[in-house]
């Protein structure tokens, strides 16, 4: 077993003009208690969030260093000495932590599935539904890009067009097109064919017949044309942690997007409104990356 087979990817840094509220503020969103303090190719501190509330800046000394390459004892063995976290490395680049909830999970499944077994981590699932040419694949397209810092991977409930298994390439990102995905007892198999993510973007058909079945995903956006917005049913808007609102560029001239918030915000308090124009410009996008991320935060990083 390898470093990079039990360490959390892509670890949270902090740079050294941040400052102890800021680290604490991220500390708390992500769930974590060790914060590296990295300058250019140097740790030269941890962030560490104590039990007792302060956030505070330690030695160096205590952030363990691996390849993500070398076997994953060399890991437990610094975690196991005076090391708080160890990072891992490829190259210049910090690609990794280690903490010894890392290696709980790990002992953890080993010891459900038998030891000897290679460690997956479960994905964050987001499943995106709304009708045809709403605007889910342009939403997920511009989306992967804005989360680089994890692995993802799509899924297509729909049938493929010519195009878009090109379209899925470019972006770099492995996708699976299976109409059986809807279902619960599939899903699980799809997402196992896209091999280690951390984000399934999963979009659902256009209309699926039970939209708001539980389908063991961690996050439900639905996603409407703004020139749709009018014809929408308040059921749209159950058991959904988002509403993203297409298609601004087309929308039409009586649309107002602050009018349309409301009254979604009238019916379903709880849910965030977002609106886009993901096919034309960044508008509405940077709002909407910093609401995922920090709904990914907790579910992907917790020490």
């Amino acid at each position: 077993m390898r470093v990079s087979d039990v360490m959390t990817r892509v670890p949270l840094t902090a740079s050294p003009d941040a400052t102890a509220e800021e680290v604490a503020a991220l500390a708390e969103a992500a769930h974590i208690h060790h914060l590296p303090l990295v300058d250019g190719q140097e740790v030269v501190g941890l962030w560490l969030a104590t039990d007792e509330g302060p956030t505070v800046l330690i030695s160096a000394e205590k952030v363990g260093r691996v390849d993500a390459s070398e076997p994953a004892q060399k890991a437990v063995d610094q975690l196991l000495g005076d090391q708080e976290i160890v990072l891992a490395w490829e190259g210049s680049e910090p690609v990794g932590v280690v903490t010894r909830t890392d290696l709980k999970r790990v002992l953890d499944t080993a010891m459900a599935r038998g030891y000897g077994e290679r460690h997956h981590h479960t994905p964050l699932v987001v499943r995106f539904f709304g009708g045809a040419s709403s605007g889910k694949t342009t939403l997920i397209m511009r989306t992967i890009p804005r989360l680089r810092h994890w692995q993802s991977g799509v899924i297509e409930a729909c049938r493929p067009t010519d195009q878009e298994p090109d379209r899925r390439q470019r972006e770099g990102q492995p996708v699976v097109f299976d109409e059986r995905a809807h279902y619960r007892s599939v899903l699980p198999q799809v997402i196992g064919g896209l091999g280690p993510v951390d984000v399934v973007f999963f979009e659902d058909r256009d209309r699926p017949d039970v939209p708001h079945d539980e389908l063991g995903e961690s996050l439900r956006v639905f996603v409407v044309a703004a020139g749709d917005v009018a014809g929408l049913d308040p059921g749209d808007f159950v058991d959904v942690e988002a509403v993203v609102i297409s298609k601004l560029d087309v929308a039409p001239d009586h649309f107002d997007l602050a009018a349309a918030r409301e009254m979604i915000k009238a019916v379903a308090p709880r849910v965030e409104v977002f609106g886009v124009a993901a096919a034309a410009d960044q508008r509405g996008l940077d709002e909407w990356q910093a609401w995922l991320e920090k709904q990914c935060l907790p579910r992907l990083h917790n020490d």
